[in-house]
């Protein structure tokens, strides 16, 4: 478990600092089938904006698709701590991970964003653990109509969180159907955000 807390917490750095050209290719690593007519993959350009939270438990965007014809469709991919925070002398801390935390804290992150949000669901998507949810709001000014949030757990605390939105509801339906396409390569996951040996540790922003 120890082995496990330190992983993380080289992970949690990991997600705040942008993305290096040398880091693995979240393809090799996340495998996704988008549905017709949608195009991407690693989210490119590295974040370097001063504003970034390095305790904000998300990391930037691995993977990105959008479609070529739905004018908000889209599914990004990143990865997250989850059940976790940041206590006092900012020492991560972890609480226990059961399916029915992992639904019930998904359900109070997007709790008054959407009109209308379906009670989250328990499944399996590549052999692992997933929660997620279905939000929808009638067409009209704000936009995305439509939205599936699934967390699917990597190892105890972290998860990948995998954000699809559209306003069509045809392509939404495709976009939903596509997300049990994910295939994840564990090992090498938790490998890549092991820190090189004889590397600093990123230091949190003040």
């Amino acid at each position: 478990m120890n082995q496990l807390k330190i992983t993380l917490a080289a992970g949690l750095f990991f997600l705040a600092i942008p993305v290096q050209a040398a880091s693995p290719d979240p393809t090799k690593i996340i495998r996704y089938t988008p549905p017709t007519n949608f195009y991407g993959g690693p989210a490119g350009e590295s974040r370097t904006d001063p504003g970034d939270n390095p305790f904000s438990m998300s990391g930037p965007e691995l993977l990105a698709y959008k479609s070529k014809y739905d004018r908000c469709g889209s599914i990004t991919f990143r990865l997250g701590l989850v059940r976790a925070y940041v206590g006092q002398g900012k020492v991560l801390k972890f609480l226990p991970v059961e399916p029915a935390g992992l639904k019930e804290d998904l359900e109070s992150e997007y709790k008054g964003t959407f009109p209308q949000i379906t009670p989250g669901t328990i499944t399996k998507i590549s052999e692992s653990t997933a929660v997620s949810l279905t939000a929808t709001r009638p067409p009209g000014p704000n936009t995305p109509y439509f939205l599936h949030s699934c967390w699917i757990q990597i190892e105890t605390n972290l998860v990948l969180k995998v954000t699809a939105v559209s306003c069509e509801a045809e392509v939404f339906k495709a976009l939903t159907n596509s997300v049990q396409s994910i295939k994840i390569d564990k090992p090498q996951l938790l490998e890549a955000l092991k820190p090189e040996s004889g590397s600093e540790k990123p230091k949190p922003r003040q």
